[in-house]
């Protein structure tokens, strides 16, 4: 399953899936997944370090704020500072 390079939008839905199965030293995905070509955006816990960093930096942080810091991590591989 290749990793997505694209960025999150907050008008757009997406799968949240559970973590692949390791065989043989390599990523099994879920079979709807995979038949579905879907592509690998954050693994689970990964997503939510990401998001509770935000919510923790700006407690009153917006969908859109979310969205954003989530993106700049998939960028940047690191959390997005909020001004205050």
């Amino acid at each position: 399953m290749p990793l997505w390079q694209g960025e999150l939008k907050l008008d757009s839905l997406y799968w949240v899936s559970e973590y692949p199965d390791v065989v043989e030293d390599s990523d099994v995905y879920p079979a709807d997944a995979s038949e579905q070509d879907l592509q690998l955006v954050y693994y689970g816990e990964q997503l939510i370090d990401v998001l509770a960093v935000a919510l923790e930096e700006k407690t009153d942080a917006s969908l859109q704020d979310l969205v954003e810091t989530l993106n700049y991590y998939n960028q940047y591989d690191s959390f997005m500072n909020f001004e205050s």
